[in-house]
């Protein structure tokens, strides 16, 4: 059944949306002989359906001997669980893994993909449907992917969804995914985008799991890119887009902040820092400050921010999380906001 012979596991990233999947997805590539592609719309789940149609139409017709065309079920004895196997993963590592883009690896060892749909079709088919990837890719090798509840719920689309169904579906996923590792220990393991961001021994488990080599460097330089299309601004200067900006400790910043704008207004009598720094709802609050060459000056905090709460309703702190900087109007130089005493982002007064 193997239609491609330099390819020796077959990875599928199981998880659901906005989890930290395409940061994980370059984790992955950063690898050696590793190719990770990204979302397809769920193409295997549809051929899962597909498969499980054509077998209840075999239960129909087993026996060659009755399969005339006088026959309801006319032809259904063909679909054998072997054939359709056999079909079946010829056709998807045609479609998915064979015509690879120009800057994907031209020797991948382990080829797969990340999909986020998962978490929309239940524990009993969800188990279902993996059992059948391992049918189709003996192969099989499974990430199961998750995020802190809170975080998600204040994340993208899913601050628009009810919370309580949105926290069941979460709990449903990450149980299947805990029974599945506990039953498949050998081809399966759990990681979450907090662990992604600190913990270097998960890394280390991602490369013992895939038999690659470890090279903490080449991770610290991922997890420090910018990963997906989030529109937070907090994004953009973490990308660096802004040049009177630059965000420090950025592991810090993504792991506790949901997000962060400013903006620096300069008047006849006086500069104006003015911000939003969004702490994630789940965390304490560590004493915040502000250094303008290396002196301190004073900062107004905890300031309303009704347009937040809107926005990020799920967040019990986004409804106070502004904050002002008065300075005078001669000030230039270096400024600097200070959390819990760690410098977490400069910002040039020179404007």
């Amino acid at each position: 059944m193997a239609t491609l012979p330099n390819v020796r596991c077959h990875l599928f990233v199981v998880t659901f949306g906005r989890t930290g999947s395409t940061l994980l997805q370059g984790i992955l590539n950063s690898l050696p002989a590793c190719t990770i592609y990204g979302e397809n719309e769920g193409f295997l789940m549809h051929l899962f359906e597909a498969f499980e149609g054509l077998s209840a139409a075999h239960n129909r017709l087993k026996n060659p001997k009755f399969d005339t065309s006088k026959n309801p079920w006319f032809g259904s004895s063909r679909y054998t669980e072997k054939a359709l196997l056999s079909e079946f993963r010829e056709f998807a590592d045609r479609i998915l893994f064979s015509k690879r883009p120009s800057l994907s690896k031209d020797q991948a060892e382990i080829v797969g993909f990340k999909e986020i749909r998962h978490i929309f079709i239940g524990t009993k088919d969800l188990t279902k449907y993996l059992e059948f990837l391992l049918k189709l890719y003996p192969d099989a090798r499974f990430i199961f992917h998750s995020r802190e509840v809170t975080a998600v719920l204040a994340s993208g689309w899913w601050k628009k969804n009810d919370p309580v169904h949105t926290r069941r579906q979460i709990a449903s996923f990450e149980s299947t995914a805990a029974d599945f590792t506990a039953s498949h220990p050998e081809v399966s393991i759990c990681t979450t985008y907090d662990q992604l961001l600190s913990d270097r021994e998960t890394w280390s488990e991602i490369c013992r799991f895939l038999n690659v080599e470890y090279d903490e460097g080449v991770f610290e330089a991922t997890v420090a890119l910018n990963h997906s299309y989030d529109n937070r601004e907090l994004s953009s200067l973490l990308a660096g887009q802004n040049p009177h900006v630059s965000l420090l400790h950025k592991q810090w910043w993504r792991k506790w902040i949901d997000e962060f704008k400013i903006s620096i207004e300069r008047s006849g009598e006086a500069i104006a820092i003015k911000g939003f720094l969004l702490v994630r709802g789940d965390t304490e609050e560590e004493p915040v400050g502000f250094l303008l060459n290396d002196a301190e000056v004073p900062i107004a905090i905890h300031l309303d921010s009704p347009a937040f709460a809107v926005d990020f309703p799920f967040n019990s702190k986004s409804a106070t999380c502004a904050f002002e900087i008065l300075l005078p109007a001669e000030s230039e130089g270096l400024g600097a906001l200070v959390v819990g005493g760690m410098r977490v982002a400069e910002i040039s007064v020179n404007i």
